[in-house]
């Protein structure tokens, strides 16, 4: 049950960085490309199932020590990381995806 929880919230975090303003300065090239054709797939639902889908498979890909992960973690910032840690609050607030960012 919590590998399949966190799988989730990772499918949620690569979908809020997908739908953010900085998806370029974090997330893979190949892997934005990849994504835009599932949601041009999943135009019309509201709940994106290919769009994740395929961050599951990308997720269930990843391997330690392989240049496979869709996010490049090193340029992950301070001010990404901070948003992250109170996104809980942030949405209780419902005002989550209204937030600046600054990458």
């Amino acid at each position: 049950k919590s590998e399949e929880k966190y799988l989730n919230e990772n499918i949620m975090f690569l979908l809020w960085l997908y739908d953010g303003n900085f998806r370029k300065e974090v997330l893979r090239d190949t892997f934005i490309d990849a994504l835009n054709l599932a949601a041009i797939q999943d135009e019309g639902t509201k709940r994106r199932p290919k769009m994740r889908k395929f961050c599951r498979d990308a997720l269930n890909k990843m391997q330690q020590g392989a240049d496979n992960c869709p996010i490049m973690l090193q340029k992950l910032t301070f001010n990404i990381s901070r948003i992250i840690s109170l996104r809980e609050k942030i949405e209780k607030a419902n005002f989550y995806h209204k937030l600046p960012i600054v990458a």
